[in-house]
This record gives structure tokens, sequence and C-alpha cells, in this order.
């Protein structure tokens, strides 16, 4: 991003939600300005060909930015660990525990401080 400050890692959590989830909260927040409210009709109704271009200029933002996340990634040889949003949003102690093992560089947490702290977060 221009302007952006630098920001150095060595390694990569990258939280993926469903893209169709994405798009319309994003078109929710863009109209209503917040997360909360949503339009009183529906957008794919009232306004097909807005919202045909929506979905295309959504998808290929998203495109994009994966892209550049992955070449970022990959330039650095950075690992990078993908987390479905639904998956920590619906049972997260396994996803956490993943996130803890994989920040440790371990393949198992079990009976160490972090999942000990994992559990109590849960």
């Amino acid at each position: 991003m221009p302007h952006a400050p630098v920001f150095y890692c060595n390694k990569i959590i990258c939280i993926v939600r469903s893209p169709i989830d994405v798009i319309i909260s994003f078109l929710h927040l863009f109209t209503v300005a917040n997360h909360t409210q949503k339009a009183p009709f529906e957008y794919h109704e009232r306004h097909p060909k807005f919202w045909d271009e929506w979905i295309k200029m959504c998808a290929t933002r998203m495109n994009l930015w994966y892209k550049q996340l992955m070449h970022d990634a990959k330039m650095k040889h950075l690992p990078v660990l993908f987390v479905r949003y639904e998956d920590l949003v619906n049972d997260p102690e396994p996803e956490l525990c993943q996130i803890m093992a994989f920040l440790l560089n371990v393949t198992d947490i079990t009976g160490s401080n972090a999942e000990r702290r994992v559990r109590e977060v849960i």
C-alpha cells in the first residue's frame, strides 16, 4: 500500500472469510456506513447492474490482494497459516490451538502453557 509504514514479520496468519459474506458485509458498510445495519432492500433485486459490477469489483480486488500476499510471502520465504473466520467463530479452540502451534513452530501444544492459555480464553 502506498505510504503505509514498513512492517516486518517472520510469519503470516491470514484469516479468510467466505467471499459471499465479505462482499455483502462490505456493501452494507459502504452504503449505510456501519457493520450492524442493512439496506431496507435487496441490492441484487433493486439494482441488478450495480450488484453485478460490485461483485466483479470485489472479486477482482480480493484476487489482487491474495496474489500480493502470496507474492510477498514467497519473496521473503515467510510461512503462511490460513484460518477460516467461520471456523474460528463456530469452534474457536482447535483454530486457536493451530495458531499457537504455528507461532511456536510445533505440531502439538498439548500440555503446554499455550494450550492452558487457549483453554482459559475459551
